[in-house]
C-alpha cells in the first residue's frame, strides 16, 4: 500500500489501497470495490462534516474501508473511523531540525503568516495597535483575489477599511522560505526569526472554526522549544495537553482555548501575550528550558502518539 509521506501505513496485502486524492464519486466508490479494503485519508485537511457523509456513503456501497479524520473527536466513535494525527507524524519526518539556542533573542514574540486569512488580518490589525508590536518578528503578506472575497465575506466593514489600506504597504504574494541547495517547502522551515529568535510564538492556524485541526504550524514551536499561545480551533490547546505536550499551564493562560467567538478568542490570547511580555520573557524562557527541552525530545521521539498511529495499524492488518 502507499501513502502521502512513505513508511506511515503498510501492509503485505496488495489488496489493500490508500487512497488520499479525497474525490469521492459514484464511479470512484465503484471502482474501489476491487480492493479488498481502502483506507481513504481525509487527516491533513479541516473537511468539516462532509467526513460523516463519506463514511455513509462507503458503508451504503459495501466498500470495506478505514477512514482517517482530522478531527481527534471523531476517533473510534464509528467503527474504522480514526482521527491521525497527520502533521504531527508529518512534521516528524520533514523538519528541517535546528540546534534550539536557549538564551537571549532578539525578539520577545514571533507571529509568522502567509495567507491573509480573515482571522490573521483581524490578528494582524488589533496587534498593530498594541504597544508591544514592534517587539515581534511578525510576517503578514498582499495576497491574491481569492483571499479577499473570503476575507469580504467575513470581516467587518471597519477592519475591511483598514485592511484595504494597509495590505498596500505589504510585501505581495507569499514568501516561499530558505531555500537549502534545493527548492524546499516553506512548511518544513522552521529555523525562522520568529521561532529560533522569540521566546514566545503566537501560532495562527488555518482555521479557527469548530472541530479541531493541528497542522505543522502549531508543531513548529513544540518542536523547537518555544513557549506558545494558538489562535487556532477551540478545543486545539485541551487535545495537545491530551497527547501528553507540555503547554505551560502553569506559566500561559490558556483560557481562551474554550472561547468559541474567534475575535473574542483573539482579544484574550493578546491580553495573556501582554501579561507574558511585562513578566519578564527572557526569564520565563530560561525558567521552562528543560520543560520546552522535553517537548523536543518527545516531538521527534514521537512520543505525542502512543494511540492513534497503533490502532489504525491494527485495524488496517485486521488485527482489531
Amino acid at each position: 500500500m502507499h501513502s502521502m509521506f512513505p513508511g506511515s501505513f503498510y501492509s503485505n496485502d496488495p489488496k489493500i489501497v490508500l487512497d488520499d486524492e479525497w474525490l469521492i464519486d459514484v464511479d470512484k466508490i465503484e471502482s474501489l470495490k476491487q480492493y479488498s479494503k481502502v483506507v481513504l485519508d481525509f487527516s491533513s485537511e479541516h473537511w468539516g462534516d462532509v467526513v460523516y457523509d463519506i463514511y455513509d456513503s462507503l458503508t451504503k456501497h459495501g466498500i470495506n474501508f478505514v477512514l482517517l479524520s482530522y478531527n481527534p473527536l471523531d476517533h473510534n466513535t464509528r467503527p474504522c473511523l480514526f482521527f491521525f494525527p497527520h502533521w504531527y507524524h508529518w512534521g516528524r519526518k520533514s523538519f528541517r531540525k535546528v540546534t534550539v539556542n536557549h538564551g537571549s533573542k532578539k525578539y520577545t514574540w514571533g507571529c509568522l503568516n502567509a495567507n491573509p486569512r480573515p482571522h490573521r488580518i483581524f490578528n494582524y490589525l488589533y496587534s498593530r495597535s498594541k504597544s508591544y508590536f514592534d517587539q515581534a518578528y511578525f510576517t503578514m503578506y498582499n495576497r491574491d483575489e481569492d483571499d479577499e472575497v473570503f476575507a469580504k465575506s467575513t470581516l467587518d466593514a471597519d477592519s475591511l477599511a483598514e485592511w484595504d489600506i494597509v495590505k498596500q504597504t505589504l510585501p505581495h504574494g507569499k514568501v516561499l522560505g530558505i531555500t537549502y541547495n534545493n527548492f524546499i517547502s516553506p512548511d518544513t522551515v522552521i529555523d525562522l526569526p520568529a521561532i529560533t529568535d522569540a521566546y514566545i510564538n503566537l501560532v495562527t492556524e488555518t482555521t479557527v472554526i469548530s472541530n479541531v485541526f493541528v497542522t505543522e504550524k502549531t508543531w513548529k514551536p513544540i518542536s523547537s522549544g518555544q513557549l506558545f499561545l494558538i489562535l487556532g480551533n477551540p478545543g486545539t490547546i485541551a487535545h495537545l495537553r491530551s497527547l501528553g505536550v507540555d503547554v505551560f499551564d502553569d506559566v500561559v493562560d490558556h483560557s481562551y482555548d474554550s472561547e468559541p467567538d474567534w475575535k473574542n478568542r483573539i482579544r484574550m490570547i493578546h491580553r495573556e501575550l501582554e501579561k507574558l511580555l511585562n513578566s519578564n520573557p527572557e526569564q520565563l524562557y530560561s525558567s521552562t528550558q528543560q520543560r520546552r527541552q522535553s517537548n523536543i525530545e518527545k516531538f521527534y521521539l514521537g512520543e505525542f502518539d502512543n494511540q492513534y498511529y497503533q490502532t489504525i495499524l491494527a485495524c488496517i492488518n485486521d488485527q482489531l
